[in-house]
C-alpha cells in the first residue's frame, strides 16, 4: 500500500503538472497593441528626456519599484521618480523588448 501512494504521488508529480499549471496563455491582440504602443511611447521618453510623455499609462494607484531603494507609490510619485531620472542622466541608449 505504501508504494502504491508513492507511485501515484511521483506519478501525479511528473504528469500532473498539467492539471495545475497553465501551460501558455497568449496575449490578446489589444494588449499586444497596448504593451507594443509603451514600450515605444518609453523609449521615445528616455531618449528625449520628456517623462510626460508617459503620464498617461499611469494609474493613480501607480507601484514604481526602482531597484536598491523604496518602492514609490501613486501617480505624482512615479512621474516624480521618472522626471529626476532624467534630469539627472542622459540616456544614450535605451531598449525594451517583448518578453
Amino acid at each position: 500500500m505504501k508504494k502504491l501512494k508513492l507511485f501515484i504521488c511521483l506519478l501525479l508529480l511528473v504528469e500532473g503538472n498539467h492539471l495545475i499549471a497553465q501551460k501558455s496563455i497568449a496575449p490578446s491582440i489589444k494588449a499586444q497593441e497596448y504593451l507594443s504602443d509603451f514600450r515605444a511611447k518609453t523609449i521615445s521618453a528616455m531618449m528625449k528626456s520628456s517623462p510626460e510623455i508617459l503620464e498617461a499609462y499611469y494609474s493613480d494607484s501607480i507601484r514604481v519599484m526602482p531597484e536598491l531603494q523604496k518602492s514609490l507609490l501613486g501617480k505624482n510619485n512615479a512621474a516624480a521618480y521618472i522626471r529626476a531620472f532624467l534630469e539627472r542622466f542622459q540616456v544614450k541608449n535605451y531598449q525594451r523588448s517583448a518578453i
